[in-house]
């Protein structure tokens, strides 16, 4: 199969992204250091927070990957000949 080409978009012709990126680097140069001190707290105050997230999402996926692997593992179990399940926990491995 043959895929189909995207009609060119128009820009909305304002400013290019690589003009741009151009101006906001030359204005930046030119901010006062009070300016740049407060967007540096800011970003400090950012990113502590998306460190405490994303030590909760880490810390909620390893829990949710803990539950999995206990769920596969007791639908082994119950897969298994009756016998051999008493056989595994009189010997201890369950």
């Amino acid at each position: 199969k043959r895929r189909k080409t995207h009609k060119h978009r128009k820009s909305h012709g304002a400013i290019g992204f690589h003009e741009l990126s151009k101006r906001i680097a030359k204005a930046w140069k030119c901010v006062d250091e009070d300016v740049k001190r407060y967007c540096e707290q800011v970003c400090a105050v950012g990113m502590a927070r998306y460190k405490v997230m994303m030590k909760e999402w880490n810390r909620k996926k390893q829990h949710q990957k803990m539950l999995s692997e206990e769920q596969v593992k007791s639908e082994s179990l119950v897969k298994q000949a009756p016998e051999e399940i008493n056989t595994s926990i009189i010997q201890g491995e369950a």
